[in-house]
């Protein structure tokens, strides 16, 4: 395959050149940048080549040799490719369902990266069982690790250095009967001495028996089931490594770190929905499958950086994968103040807010449906009552409860009723109760249980007839072309002085139609008055409109702050033409938790080292990627 050099992030130290790859190393706090790639043809047409006829699964369960080295190693280690010899999708046949990937010996550089970033985690190498430095041998660790925590009866030196290499895969391969089965790949220096070493289970557990080794491309397969000689044979023929729709994931991807792995999700569902046909039988809404039946692959890869590691993922499909992900110009959480402690936001693709209220209400019937009543039925809207809706099928308990709601919502007394607080009342208890479902509720501590699920269109109406907010459009509105939400950590230093919202600065930001959004504003806050609840200040921003808990932070987040220049946001975050973002400060979290997790040193001494953690998804014309960072201070 192909590895394509990131794009330097601003802000963000770039790693030094490799002697074992002569491309740049992709340890920068950029690798979530899209990947240069050839545009489609036919933009319309579905992207990338034809899918392969596959049948299967990636499912739990290998040798338990293979097992333990390549969970070790995704656990202990990560960096780049060292750029030679085969890889391990080469010793695969190009049925293969979907693997992860192990480089066992880094470049130095990297390798340099990750045991640094280790040391900075106190008692890394107790935990571990082994002592980790600099100049560790990653393939040691991992067995003195396996040995230390009493899983394996093997030394190193002796039964596994003088032939292994310095690669490691677990792939889920079909068999003969099409059901998905786990090979281990292994890469070895000398087949002669890893034969016996292996045959004998590594002093993992048992033997192998005759059949379950084969070797080919400088790697030892073992099989669990399969006869080895089989699969060698597939890859021989076909291998995994000319597949043109793996070879474009994993250019896509770029660098591929030390741990990676590559999936094809449309042979998985296949195999799923073939093997537990009661998913599409009511645990699958129709809208669910669509969306699976859309996602084609995935893949992905764990870096390590000079501040930190990250986990960058891709899904390819159609249009309908892709374009929720897509998204111009910059995350608004760059605009926020630079004392944000946490912030979240998200563009709004076209009709996503209406496509998104849909799935609600299929959600939400369904719910009424699996219920068999037990979670509501259909209640008539004010105004359609049937005759078989009578007052004695409502628990009067239920009935009092839902009265006594109304009151507490909307701000009533029952002494000072006027006749349209009465006919407000009446909508609420009949949508409250769900007077019409064919359900008896019982007198229990919670008066919810068994009284009906609420009638969404009756809810619907109240809120339009009663305040002009009008369900889904007051939706598309409220979200824009972005919205974010950010928490700030002033007033937080001291979690006992927080006696209210009031003094939590929590602020909605929204990219959109000023205008539409105050009136919006307006709506709401008759809402909350009526309810008995102080309305939300609110602020005009040039691009759009600020809801806040005070009025200091809704006029601070209203204008331009500086999050996006500090060095904790841009070690986590790409803001470009990202669909989404996700940022904590840890530091600024640290500090507020520190009078909490004082009674626990070790927790702590896991959090201070930690700087910011952050998650970025963007898309490009053939894949949506979503790169989650951590980084160290």
């Amino acid at each position: 395959m192909t590895d394509q050099p990131p794009q330097p992030q601003p802000g963000a130290p770039a790693d030094p050149p490799s002697d074992q790859n002569p491309t740049e190393p992709a340890g920068t706090a950029a690798a979530a940048a899209p990947a240069e790639t050839a545009a489609p043809a036919e933009p319309a047409e579905p992207t990338g080549p034809a899918r392969r006829s596959r049948k299967g699964l990636v499912i739990g369960g290998s040798v338990a040799a293979g097992v333990l080295l390549l969970g070790g190693a995704g656990a202990a280690a990560y960096a780049m490719l060292d750029g030679g010899g085969a890889q391990p999708e080469a010793a695969l046949p190009a049925s293969t369902i979907g693997y992860v990937r192990v480089d066992l010996d880094p470049s130095a550089e990297q390798k340099i990266n990750l045991l640094r970033l280790a040391d900075r985690l106190p008692d890394f190498s107790e935990d571990l069982g082994v002592e980790v430095t600099e100049d560790s041998d990653l393939k040691q660790v991992i067995v003195d690790a396996l040995v230390a925590n009493g899983e394996c009866e093997v030394d190193y030196d002796a039964d596994v250095a003088p032939w292994i290499g310095d690669r490691t895969a677990l792939a889920a391969v079909p068999g003969v009967d099409g059901e998905p089965q786990p090979v281990w790949v292994l890469a070895v220096t000398d087949e002669d001495a890893a034969r016996p070493a292996l045959e004998s289970g590594l002093g993992c557990g048992e033997a192998l028996d005759a059949g379950q080794l084969a070797f080919t491309e400088g790697y030892a397969l073992i099989t669990d089931g399969t006869a080895a000689a089989d699969v060698v044979a597939d890859a021989e023929e076909s291998s995994l490594a000319d597949d043109e729709v793996f070879t474009a994931d994993m250019e896509a991807l770029g660098d591929a770190g030390l741990v990676s792995f590559w999936a094809d999700a449309e042979a998985a569902l296949d195999w799923s929905l073939d093997a537990v046909p009661e998913l599409t039988e009511g645990a699958l809404a129709e809208s669910d499958l669509e969306d699976l039946e859309s996602l084609t692959t995935m893949a992905g890869a764990l870096r390590a950086n000079p501040d930190g590691i990250e986990l960058e993922t891709l899904s390819a499909g159609d249009e309908a994968v892709l374009a929720p992900y897509r998204a111009t110009g910059t995350s608004v959480t760059a605009a926020l103040p630079d004392t944000t402690l946490a912030a979240i936001s998200g563009s709004t693709a076209p009709g996503a807010v209406d496509d998104a209220w849909e799935q609600f209400r299929e959600l939400y019937d369904s719910m009424a449906t699996l219920g068999g009543g037990a979670l509501g039925g259909e209640a008539l809207m004010p105004g359609t009552e049937d005759a078989a809706a009578t007052p004695a099928e409502v628990d009067p308990e239920m009935h009092d409860y839902c009265v006594q709601a109304a009151y507490d919502t909307f701000g009533l007394t029952e002494d000072a009723l006027t006749a349209d607080d009465e006919m407000l009342v009446d909508i609420f208890v009949d949508s409250c109760t769900g007077a019409s479902a064919d359900v008896s509720a019982t007198a229990t501590d919670d008066p919810w249980g068994g009284a009906g699920q609420p009638d969404l269109d009756g809810i619907v109406a109240l809120l339009e007839d009663e305040y002009g907010i009008r369900l889904p459009d007051d939706l598309v509105t409220l979200a824009g072309e972005q919205i974010a939400i950010a928490v700030d950590s002033r007033g937080l230093d001291s979690l006992d002085t927080v006696a209210g919202m009031s003094d939590v600065s929590v602020g909605v930001r929204t990219v959109g139609d000023t205008a539409a959004l105050e009136d919006l504003a307006g709506r709401i806050d008759g809402l909350l008055t009526d309810s008995g609840t102080d309305p939300l200040t609110t602020s005009p921003a040039d691009d759009g409109f600020v809801f806040a808990t005070n009025d200091a932070y809704a006029t601070e987040i209203a204008a331009d702050g500086g999050l996006g220049s500090t060095d904790a946001y841009r070690s986590v975050v790409s803001p470009e033409d990202a669909s989404g973002v996700l940022y904590v400060d840890l530091d600024l979290l640290t500090d507020v938790l520190r009078p909490v997790l004082e009674s626990d040193p070790e927790a702590l001494g896991y959090l201070e080292p930690l700087r910011a953690a952050g998650m970025t998804t963007s898309a490009d014309d053939t894949h949506a990627r979503a790169t989650f960072r951590v980084s160290f201070d």
